[in-house]
């Protein structure tokens, strides 16, 4: 019998969306590495905002408090209905950027307004980032991956260029199966 991780693999090999057991890992490895080059970040769950309003916060902020309060980076993932988004508050910057490979409005923004509210992360810019938008209905969660390894070592998410969505499918695989992150593009 296969297991949720290695059902989810088999997403990749395929037009089929990137599930929630995807990103997660794949973010979970984004921050690793970043550690490894001296950028600390922390990638919340994709499920944070709806185990925050089914169970409230106080477990959730005790356990990310310090993480969060030492991060450069925060990056909260979140899947609206049929699509995946991407939202990275920068310290530095005090900015909450937006990445939607749709090309959408901000959503969900008043949950995440109130999740960073918790971590008195009030004040601050919001800054939907132009990106490269997919050509498809599938890929958005791969965009999401793509998005924060180009973060995490550039800085910037728009120098994306046309990409070969399935060789960086096969990327996220190789990374997955590994558990590191060898790509720098």
């Amino acid at each position: 019998m296969a297991s949720n991780l290695e059902t989810s693999f088999f997403r990749l090999l395929s037009k089929d969306w990137f599930d929630d057991v995807i990103i997660d890992k794949y973010l979970e490895l984004v921050t690793i590495y970043g550690v490894s080059i001296g950028k600390k970040s922390i990638a919340f769950s994709t499920h944070i905002l709806d185990l925050c309003n089914d169970h409230g916060y106080d477990k959730y902020i005790s356990h990310y408090k310090t993480a969060v309060e030492e991060a450069e980076l925060l990056f909260l993932p979140l899947n609206v209905p049929g699509h995946w988004v991407l939202y990275i508050y920068v310290r530095e910057l005090n900015v909450l950027e937006f990445y939607d490979s749709g090309g959408g409005e901000t959503r969900k923004l008043s949950a995440l307004s109130n999740f960073l509210k918790q971590f008195n992360i009030i004040k601050y810019q919001l800054d939907k980032r132009e990106v490269f938008y997919q050509q498809d209905s599938f890929n958005c969660g791969l965009f999401v991956c793509i998005f924060v390894r180009y973060k995490i070592n550039y800085g910037d998410c728009r120098k994306i260029l046309s990409k070969n969505l399935k060789i960086e499918r096969y990327k996220v695989l190789m990374e997955l199966s590994i558990g590191k992150i060898l790509f720098l593009l």
